[in-house]
C-alpha cells in the first residue's frame, strides 16, 4: 500500500540570484525525483507575487468562514546552501519515518 503522504517542492529563483538557474538545469533537477508527470506544474511569478500569493485565496476563505480551519501546509524560505540539512532533517528524518 503507498504513503498517502504528498510533497511539494517549489523551487524560487529570482532576480538577485548570481545565475538563475536555466530551464535544462531544472530539468536534469526534476528528472531525479519520483512524481507523477500529470502533478507538474511551472510557473513564472515576480517575488511580490510569490509572496502575497495566499491573500486572495484568504479573502475567499473568510468570507466562507473557513480561514481558520487548520491545513496541513507548511512554507519555508530555505536558502540552497541549506537545502541538504533540510532533506535529511525534514524530509528523510520525519517524513520517511
Amino acid at each position: 500500500m503507498g504513503s498517502s503522504t504528498r510533497n511539494v517542492i517549489r523551487p524560487r529563483f529570482f532576480p538577485d540570484d548570481l545565475a538563475p538557474m536555466s530551464q535544462s538545469e531544472v530539468a536534469n533537477l526534476i528528472k531525479r525525483l519520483k512524481f507523477l508527470p500529470t502533478f507538474l506544474f511551472k510557473s513564472n511569478a515576480s517575488y511580490e507575487e510569490f509572496l502575497n500569493k495566499i491573500h486572495p485565496r484568504e479573502l475567499i476563505a473568510r468570507k466562507q468562514g473557513l480561514w481558520d480551519v487548520p491545513h496541513a501546509r507548511l512554507d519555508m524560505f530555505v536558502p540552497s546552501s541549506r537545502m541538504s540539512d533540510v532533506n535529511e532533517g525534514a524530509l528523510k528524518g520525519i517524513m520517511l519515518k
